[in-house]
């Protein structure tokens, strides 16, 4: 069998290649020869013969084959009917003794029964006819399937092949015995799919599948193709696109339970027990195991269950001793196998878990449960769960139990899990005023949390149904309610003003007395204030600090921070710098996402974001692990994309731009202008304009219908930079002051502080200096410069602009000596910029060039072009040529085959999963290749990269 067989594989062949190659080769290297596959069931055996066969047919080879089939198992050579029948009519070639015993045998003629051993030497005779006209290559599947006649034949056919033309095939399951066992053939054991492959195929098979189901299955089916492509079938729409909570045990399908069902029916009835309870326990911990073997009845037909209340073993706990004895048929039949060292019961496969609790009845499930429970007395949480399972009718102790354990995984981040465990705790509720209460609990962390609007708003109205809510909820439902309902409504194209009534209207009525230790309040405050600040008026917050100045006994940390530092941090700002430190600390150590994009939120206005970078980072990443759309993914990239912005990571925070607009469209829209305004900011700092205006000015109409003053806010302020870029100064003037003249700082609009500078340098160009003078008074009367390093650089820039030449030089100077300066890559080349113009303009032509060129490369770096043309022209103008910032030198080969890459289009995540580099070291290499090529922007790489060819 000449050619290359992995060339020859059809394309559907998944990470099989190399087993298809080795085995080809095994019958390519001589002749005469039998392997025989071994391999679970579904792992693929049928696969890799197909892809063998027809790599063997397309080589030339003669390919006969037989498939074991239950139904015939017992009808006398029909296997090896199936391999002749193409050959019979050749048949009349054979001695006439062949040719009588292979009729008698195949049913076409009549006579006692032929000598087995002859009819091994006919079917031998016949393919050897077959084979001198070229290769033959038989391929039996299933071979413990086959009829016992054809098996034994083909057996011995297998080890006669010696000195032939003729290979031989065959394929089993592992651990089941057929007429091949220690038969002197070739082993090869097929193993399950690596981890790559199993996502290969998952990926192929179920696109849009998402990533944190996608790694369930694949740890349940552990490679085998069977399982990986059945058990998505077995789940919802919404918990495939992990918006729902997946099940303890994944279901099978019916081709899947086969795999192993028939095995586990045939254990002794104890045995199946044991299996169901290690099944449902998770840990297989022979100790739990062993507590719960003693609570569960052994008597099927009993009515007795233990009861949630169990207190202690009604019988003595079983010994691991017992426990194996009992096991031993299971283990005989490598079901489970008993890990000595972490003393647990462990499955040779998930499936067989999967198989055990699909098989068994409710009755035994919900017994096995409740000994579970009892068991786990000292584990609240695994207890809760095990009761829920078992709970047949309406429980208020179980529902409390299970509400308490979904606060508990709430605040480990998992909010799909907490939403499943309010739902289910709400089914178990026995009144209705419990069972609405936790319903809103619920949809308020699936809006506000876990992503899942549609889901949000179908649970209010459930808890509302045909009665008024607020009777029904009580003080924290109503609350949760409304929280809720302002994520279901502002997306879903309300405006701001109707969430607004609904959120304040609840609160209200919970008061006049307000508790700092009632968590729905707490959270509805947290809400109220984002609502406020979408709102951008300074008149919607007054109900929000009259409840914070009647809550009691003390603010939690988070919202005392926020309530100083995040409405109007301009005027309260620097009344929260002394919880600075706690709040730092709370963030370093919480395991809450939702304390810590509220914590970053609390900062966000005092430049202290990028402190806890990594663990925002650590939010998108399990974000993009949990699919679909995740308020705490999306409102980590927010804090993320405008850090980058502010720190020059302008590669990596357009990616994060384009992910945050992505996941919006998937089910936040209303939170796009956020990502809309760090669009715009980029567009105006590398000189896109067009683009700029057009999007600014979208996000203006979008925010003027909805009344969300403080996207319009973003939108004229992101505006103003595009056209300080574009040299429309006038209009740069006009936006940067649309909120409020220059000389104030509007209240309530903390967004006018990251645009300082462009007020004051627009107010410059344009003529206006007694407002550019009356700003920066504002600025120092209210010490916006003691709020953060950044204030502090950027007040002192701003205070350059408006002074007389030497005095400006010492404000620019004062301004780039800040510590940290050089961290806010944009704005201290800015400055440089400044600092150079004026040095310039005072004939200091010489010390003008190091400001005005460390300026350049930042500019260059970034590709910030409107600046890059202004530094290389003040650089001329001081007298220094200005081609390439560095000379040009040749590229490593790493940064060739980089630029190359990127010069197609490819993005740094794109260049980092085909390189096998993290899209940070893409990004560092291109930072070193765009100044050794003289260009500032990815755009210009193809034809840098032609000239580079052409020099060399």
């Amino acid at each position: 069998m000449g050619g290359n067989p992995v060339l020859s594989v059809r394309s559907w062949i998944v990470g099989r290649s190399e087993d298809v190659r080795v085995i080809s080769e095994f019958f390519e290297k001589s002749s005469g020869r039998g392997l025989h596959v071994l391999g679970d069931a579904g792992v693929g055996k049928t696969t890799l013969l197909d892809a063998v066969a027809e790599v063997a047919a397309e080589s030339g080879a003669w390919v006969l084959r037989a498939d074991g089939v239950e139904f015939e198992a017992d009808v006398a050579y029909a296997g090896l009917h199936q391999i002749l029948t193409p050959l019979l009519d050749r048949a009349g070639e054979l001695p006439a003794e062949h040719r009588t015993a292979l009729d008698v045998a195949l049913g076409f003629g009549t006579g006692p029964a032929p000598d087995r051993l002859l009819v091994v030497n006919a079917v031998l005779a016949l393919l050897r006819l077959a084979a001198v006209d070229g290769r033959v290559l038989l391929v039996v599947d299933d071979l413990p399937w086959l009829d016992q006649a054809s098996a034994v034949v083909l057996g011995f056919v297998a080890r006669r092949l010696a000195g032939t033309r003729i290979g031989f095939l065959a394929a089993s399951r592992t651990s089941v015995h057929g007429p091949l066992d220690r038969g002197g053939l070739t082993e090869f054991e097929l193993a399950p799919l690596d981890v790559d492959s199993a996502h290969l195929l998952l990926g192929a098979r179920i696109p849009g599948l998402a990533a944190k189901v996608r790694t369930r299955v694949i740890t349940e089916a552990e490679g085998n193709p069977l399982a990986l492509l059945e058990l998505p079938g077995q789940l919802s729409r919404s918990q495939l696109a992990a918006n729902e909570e997946l099940p303890t045990v994944l279901s099978l399908g019916k081709r899947t339970r086969c795999l192993y069902a028939s095995r586990v029916r045939v254990l002794p009835a104890a045995d199946r027990r044991m299996l169901l309870l290690a099944a449902l326990a998770h840990t297989g911990d022979l100790g739990v195991l062993c507590q719960a073997a003693a609570l569960i009845e052994p008597d099927p037909d009993s009515d007795w269950v233990p009861g949630p209340d169990t207190a202690k073993a009604v019988r003595k706990p079983a010994s691991v001793a017992e426990m194996l004895s009992l096991l031993a048929a299971a283990e005989r039949d490598r079901l489970v196998r008993v890990d000595t060292v972490t003393r647990r019961l462990v499955f040779h496969h998930p499936l067989i878990r999967s198989t055990v609790v699909d098989i068994a009845t409710l009755a035994e499930r919900r017994r096995a449960h409740l000994a579970l429970a009892a068991a786990s007395v000292d584990r609240a949480e695994v207890r809760a769960w095990h009761l829920a399972e078992a709970a047949i009718e309406p429980d208020e102790t179980v529902a409390k139990l299970l509400q308490e354990a979904a606060h508990t995984v709430l605040r480990r981040g998992d909010t799909v899990g907490a939403v499943a465990g309010l739902i289910r705790a709400a089914d178990l509720s026995p009144d209705l005023y419990a069972r609405n209460r936790r319903l809103v609990e619920a949809a308020y962390v699936g809006a506000e949390a876990s992503g899942d609007i549609a889901k949000a708003s179908d649970l209010l109205r459930r808890a509302q149904g045909e009665s008024d809510m607020a009777a029904e909820l009580g003080t924290s439902g109503a609350l949760y309610a409304a929280a809720a309902a302002v994520y279901v409504l502002v997306n879903s194209d309300a405006s701001v003003e109707t969430v607004y009534r609904v959120l304040v209207g609840a609160i209200h009525a919970a008061g006049p007395d307000y508790d700092a230790g009632d968590p729905a309040l707490i959270d509805a405050l947290h809400t109220l204030q984002l609502v406020c600040w979408w709102s951008g008026r300074e008149e919607v917050w007054a109900p929000f600090f009259e409840v914070i100045d009647k809550l009691g006994p003390a603010l939690p940390p988070v919202l005392a921070m926020a309530a100083r530092s995040f409405p109007d941090p301009a005027r309260t700002g620097l009344s929260a710098l002394p919880w600075l430190d706690e709040l730092r600390t709370l963030m370093r150590e919480a395991n809450d996402p939702t304390t810590l994009v509220r914590g970053a939120t609390a900062t966000v206005y005092l430049d202290r974001v990028g402190e806890i970078r990594d663990r925002l980072w650590d939010l998108v990443h399990s974000g993009r692990d949990g699919g679909g759309p995740h308020r705490r993914h999306i409102g980590s990239l927010m804090h993320l994309c405008m850090d980058d912005f502010l720190t020059g990571e302008w590669e990596e925070g357009q990616q994060l731009v384009d992910e945050g607009l992505a996941l919006c469209a998937a089910g936040y829209p209303f939170f796009a202008w956020y990502f809309q305004f760090n669009q715009v900011l980029l567009h105006g700092a590398r000189g896109e304009a067009e683009a700029g205006n057009a999007l600014a000015e979208e996000m203006v109409r979008w925010a003027t219908r909805r009344g969300v003053g403080a996207a319009a806010a973003f939108a004229h302020q992101a505006h103003a930079l595009v056209c300080m870029g574009s040299g429309d100064y006038e209009a740069a003037y006009t936006h940067a002051t649309a909120l409020a003249p220059a000389g104030t700082l509007a209240p309530y609009a903390p967004m006018t502080l990251w645009g300082i500078f462009d007020l004051v340098e627009a107010a410059m160009r344009t003529g206006r200096r007694q407002e550019a003078l009356a700003h920066l008074q504002t600025l120092r009367e209210l010490k916006i410069d003691q709020l953060s390093d950044r204030y502090a650089m950027i007040v002192a820039g701003a205070a350059g602009l408006v002074a007389k030449d030497e005095q400006a030089i010492v404000h620019f100077r004062d301004a780039l000596a800040v510590p940290g300066a050089d961290r806010w890559v944009f704005e201290a080349a800015r400055i440089r910029l400044a600092l150079g113009e004026r040095l310039r303009r005072i004939a200091a032509r010489s010390e003008a060039r190091e400001p005005l060129t460390t300026a350049l490369k930042s500019f260059t770096r970034l590709g910030a072009k409107p600046w890059v043309e202004r530094a290389a022209k003040e650089l001329r103008a001081a007298g220094q040529a200005t081609g390439p910032v560095t000379n040009r030198v040749p590229l490593t080969p790493q940064e060739l085959e980089i630029a190359q890459l990127a010069a197609t289009g490819m993005t740094n995540k794109q260049i980092g999963e085909r390189l096998y580099l993290s899209h940070r070291t893409v990004g560092a290499h291109l930072y070193q290749v765009f100044p050794k090529l003289g260009i500032t922007t990815r755009t210009a790489l193809h034809n840098a990269l032609m000239e580079l060819n052409d020099g060399m």
